[in-house]
């Protein structure tokens, strides 16, 4: 039954997948107005383009051994490294072409530190799959409030319609995840808490673990001192209280505590 459903779903998002249009960019004059924004843009880029290290991420926790969840990925991989090639030329133009940060640090903080080793274990962990598209959807959910936050800040008008091709596109991929969730979810009130515990424990905002987390503070934080766009953000905590066995879980509440430029 589960595979059905999954399949279902799965068929409606391949009806219109594609990349992004953002052929606009290839020749457009430089965009020294909006330079304030070219560290996150550039970013951005980096973080949509890290979809290997997420592949053997999966690998090792043999996630990607799911006949649907593979299909899905791939398309999701080609969809991602549009992004991320659309992104660094809106960067370039601004005038990023090059980002500062700790990135290389292994030991910047103890989940870094254990993050490998955790992830070849938890193939033992029941219900990985269920932890993985809940992950997905929460990532993907930051993901359009970021796009959609942009489009409407940055002044370029080029700029702007691509953002909103890409936030149109993580919606995309956040009902899949949301959708698989809900249905991985079901089967067991096992794989509810082993997801609950995983995400509370492990979860991190798109971004930090590439970046590191000082260097991801300062290059968001014309995002994250904005109380619209951390207000936005609140919407992930009701994106997972809408899953099974996970109505307690407020992992971005307790981010936005965490981080000392707004209060939650």
């Amino acid at each position: 039954m589960n595979d059905t459903s999954l399949r279902q779903i799965l068929d409606v998002y391949v009806r219109s997948w594609g990349p992004i249009d953002w052929s606009s960019l290839r020749n457009h004059e430089p965009i020294p107005s909006e330079a304030k924004f070219a560290p996150v843009i550039l970013a951005l880029a980096l973080v949509e383009g890290d979809f290997e290290i997420i592949r053997r991420k999966l690998a090792a926790t043999h996630t990607d051994r799911d006949e649907i969840l593979q299909e899905f990925i791939t398309i999701w991989v080609a969809e991602e490294g549009e992004h991320s090639r659309a992104l660094k030329r809106m960067a370039q133009l601004f005038g990023a072409t090059e980002m500062a940060c700790d990135r290389h640090r292994t030991l910047r903080d103890w989940r870094a530190f254990v993050a490998w080793p955790i992830l070849h274990l938890g193939r033992l962990v029941p219900g990985l799959s269920a932890a993985y598209c809940t992950l997905g959807a929460i990532q993907e959910c930051i993901a359009i409030t970021t796009y959609c936050y942009l489009a409407d800040v940055i002044q370029d008008l080029e700029c702007k319609q691509i953002l909103k091709q890409i936030a149109v596109q993580e919606a995309r991929h956040m009902r899949f995840y949301r959708n698989a969730a809900k249905i991985l979810l079901s089967n067991s009130r096992i794989w509810q808490i082993s997801t609950a515990i995983l995400i509370r424990q492990l979860w991190r905002p798109p971004g930090m673990d590439l970046l590191g987390p000082r260097s991801f503070t300062k290059i968001f934080a014309p995002l994250l001192s904005d109380l619209r766009y951390t207000d936005a953000l609140k919407a992930v905590d009701r994106v997972i209280s809408d899953l099974p066995g996970l109505n307690n879980v407020k992992v971005m509440t307790k981010f936005l505590r965490e981080v000392a430029l707004v209060p939650a």
